[in-house]
């Protein structure tokens, strides 16, 4: 495998580990065409391009069960997430662990989303600000209900993932 040469400089046991749970998921998933977002071809990988989504197929790797590991896969095949919300996600499943919402981070989170967006776009008065929040405001009293994405524990039977929510990074708007 061209990927032992290419990855085995790690020299911390966390970074053999990584190595380790990286080639288990791509041994599971065996290069199935289903899963090729995630590792690619053989053909691709012949010509040298770059397939992987190494982080991604190391977090994988650590589901113990390989045909929950080919159902999460597939999932994040689908949805073809950001590296980082695709970790969350799988990360959710595996330990069943969510950090609860409050007020205060999510009010940080859209602060940090607005100064973004100002840094990256000149002219961006306070009244632009304020009539964007309120927008968003009522588009979010207009539905009906809130239903916040949910990540299932693994000790339920369905090893449904949902995609989540964007970070403050992502979701600039215009980007």
């Amino acid at each position: 495998m061209n990927l032992a040469r290419q990855y085995s400089h790690a020299s911390t046991v966390r970074g053999k580990q990584n190595f380790l749970c990286m080639t288990r998921a791509i041994e599971v998933l065996d290069y199935d065409p289903e899963f090729c977002w995630l590792v690619g071809t053989h053909e691709g990988i012949n010509a040298g391009k770059k397939v992987f989504h190494n982080s991604i197929l190391t977090e994988l790797g650590r589901i113990k069960d390989e045909d929950t590991l080919r159902d999460i896969a597939r999932q994040i095949c689908e949805i073809k997430p950001r590296c980082k919300d695709a970790l969350v996600m799988i990360r959710r499943w595996r330990t069943g662990k969510t950090r609860a919402g409050d007020a205060e981070s999510l009010t940080k989170a859209i602060v940090q989303t607005v100064e973004d967006y100002c840094a990256a776009r000149s002219g961006t008065t306070l009244q632009i600000i304020l009539a964007a929040l309120a927008n968003a405001a009522e588009a979010f009293q207009e539905q009906d209900s809130w239903d916040p994405l949910t990540f299932l524990a693994p000790s339920n039977r369905s090893c449904s993932i949902a995609a989540p929510p964007p970070s403050p990074s992502s979701n600039r708007a215009g980007s």
